[in-house]
């Protein structure tokens, strides 16, 4: 059973998600990723919070393949951080998105969390999807 009474004071606040999205390129992998994400913001909002995802306010407006295309749509992203409070990164956060992600909180002196998603207020996978 999940403590959510652990959890941090999340009530209102508005929380730029950070988290891998276009991956590898293996098959399923997006996919996978966006799923993810999506489990992710749904437990946000269950919390109280207003989650603030990239990959759902741009997915499908940029072409990935395109260099050009993708920079616009990382810059977007750091533009989409202004709107937060507070950035909390989600799994693996090495990807180049990511990586920029985090230094855009950094330089906007956003209060950054890495959120282990095994800590007891965070609810078991099945709760928030």
């Amino acid at each position: 059973m999940t403590d959510t009474r652990l959890a941090p004071a999340v009530v209102g606040l508005r929380i730029y998600v950070i988290h891998a999205f276009r991956g590898t390129g293996r098959p399923g992998e997006r996919e996978a990723n966006k799923a993810r994400i999506s489990a992710i913001c749904k437990t946000l909002l269950a919390l109280g919070a207003l989650p603030i995802s990239p990959v759902h306010m741009l997915d499908g407006l940029f072409d990935d393949t395109d260099p050009v295309q993708r920079e616009q749509a990382l810059r977007c992203c750091e533009s989409a951080m202004d709107l937060a409070d507070v950035a909390w990164a989600f799994g693996e956060t090495s990807s180049e998105g990511c990586t920029r992600e985090i230094v855009q909180a950094q330089r906007l002196r956003k209060p950054l969390r890495f959120v282990n998603q095994t800590e007891p207020w965070w609810p078991r996978e099945d709760v928030c999807r």
